[in-house]
């Protein structure tokens, strides 16, 4: 089946974002963990100096900080990729399958990448971390995109004075 609403100025934007962002996320898995650990610490130092000191052990405050970074990136990537797919696929639904599978495919990836990196180890439970991110993300744009088509949609109930 042909994608029915393919809107190519929608693509124009989403396709090389998504690649970009791709591209980020794996950069940051590239970086040694000195340079990670660093990015963490100095995240915490903004949030505390905004918020104010965070009462829990600082090894806990290290750990929200780089899962919710992932949960973060991950939700950014998984918009990206609804959006992308909805435009590429016959049905919303194809595209919100499409949009998680390849959200749960380079979640791997980026674990699989930081096996390689000295310092750094890939784990299945932030592979699973960074899906909840995809998928909220991706949920998240399937709702938006609903309100907004159905924002768009005259009642049903319109005659002709509408």
């Amino acid at each position: 089946m042909k994608p029915k609403h393919t809107n190519r100025k929608l693509l124009l934007i989403t396709i090389p974002l998504l690649i970009c962002w791709t591209l980020y996320i794996f950069n940051n898995s590239m970086q040694p963990s000195e340079d990670s650990n660093r990015q963490s610490s100095n995240a915490l130092e903004a949030i505390e100096n905004v918020v104010g000191q965070i009462d829990i052990e600082q090894g806990a405050k290290q750990t929200l900080i780089r899962k919710g970074a992932h949960v973060f990136e991950f939700a950014v990537l998984g918009i990206l990729l609804y959006f992308s797919a909805e435009q590429l696929s016959a049905r919303p639904k194809d595209g919100l399958i499409i949009a998680l599978l390849a959200g749960l495919l380079i979640a791997s990836a980026d674990e699989t990448i930081q096996l390689l990196i000295p310092g750094r180890e890939g784990k299945i439970t932030d592979v699973f971390i960074d899906f909840a991110g995809v998928s909220a993300g991706t949920l998240a744009s399937l709702a938006a995109g609903f309100l907004w088509r159905r924002r768009a949609k005259p009642p049903r109930d319109c005659h002709k004075a509408c």
